[in-house]
């Protein structure tokens, strides 16, 4: 698949609102204007228009605006792509960590 951007893959958790309920994900990839998360229940609405979601890994919480692109179904559980809306400074200070060629956020060469 060719995307418009490049992803990252992280291993993030998600707690994602679709206006109704709290869901618990896992968030799968990122990139600067996007992101997967998948395990979300099908009870998830990938149709709402606007989501709230607070991202958390390696100590830090990032809390995120974002518009549900795609959903896939997934057996028990479905993924379902985001476009971010809105995000904090810290947010892009993280994607600017993680999008260097040299880094090596996960610790895989400490």
């Amino acid at each position: 698949m060719d995307y418009r951007e490049n992803r990252i893959q992280v291993a993030m958790s998600s707690t994602v609102s679709d206006g109704n309920f709290f869901y618990e994900g896992m968030v799968a990839n990122v990139s600067r204007s996007g992101l997967r998360i998948s395990d979300l229940p099908k009870r998830f609405d990938p149709h709402a228009k606007k989501c709230t979601t607070v991202i958390t890994g390696k100590g830090e919480s990032y809390k995120l605006v974002l518009e549900p692109c795609w959903s896939k179904d997934d057996g028990l559980y479905q993924e379902v792509g985001f476009r971010i809306i809105s995000s904090p400074l810290d947010w892009a200070l993280f994607m600017d960590e993680i999008d260097s060629d040299d880094a090596d956020i996960w610790g895989a060469n400490a």
